[in-house]
């Protein structure tokens, strides 16, 4: 059994979902290495996959999906492929892809967290700014020290304004993308051990 053949029985996913990761994973190539294998042009492909010409020129290019039938016709191709002696290049192409992409995921993620480490960290920094303008203003009084007290409640009005905004909405949006992200690298890793084994 393939790789491909592996991922398309073991995981959960269907339809489109199944589409879209099969494309990420191996970057929709498997439709170009296939055809390049059985050395057809992109016509007798289609005839052979049952779809039109324009519609494997755009799966080619992760323009378009193919049709789920299309698709497994391609993944039975691919198997056969697989089984074949001479055919262990497919093979190491299919476990690069998804290391590439395991790096790109890893690397999108540290983006990320650093992204939500640094907004945690302006939140609470304009918080420690409120709590250090109460304590200034009453060491400092408006009236004694006018000068001193104008900078310190421009300090606390930029830290009001920053703190009264609402952002949940984009704050969970954040931390879904960076679950997200951990599911993928999870997966990943385990496609990975896949191929290896």
């Amino acid at each position: 059994m393939s790789p491909i053949q592996e991922i398309s029985e073991n995981s959960d996913t269907k339809g489109h979902h199944f589409l879209f990761l099969l494309k990420k994973v191996t970057g929709m190539n498997l439709l170009l290495i296939v055809r390049q294998s059985l050395g057809l042009n992109q016509e007798a492909m289609a005839n052979l996959l049952g779809i039109s010409l324009a519609l494997l020129k755009k799966a080619e290019t992760n323009q378009r999906n193919l049709p789920a039938a299309s698709l497994q016709r391609l993944i039975s191709m691919h198997g056969i492929l697989q089984e074949l002696p001479e055919n262990k290049t497919e093979k190491i192409f299919a476990t690069d892809s998804i290391a590439d992409l395991l790096h790109k995921t890893k690397k999108k993620k540290r983006l990320l967290d650093k992204a939500i480490e640094k907004a945690s960290l302006e939140s609470q920094q304009m918080q420690n700014r409120l709590l250090v303008q109460t304590a200034l203003l009453e060491k400092f009084p408006p009236e004694n020290y006018p000068a001193e007290a104008s900078q310190i409640n421009a300090l606390g009005f930029e830290a009001q304004s920053f703190l009264q905004q609402d952002d949940s909405e984009n704050d969970l949006h954040l931390l879904a993308q960076q679950a997200g992200l951990a599911a993928m690298i999870d997966f990943l890793e385990r496609q990975v051990a896949l191929f290896e084994t």
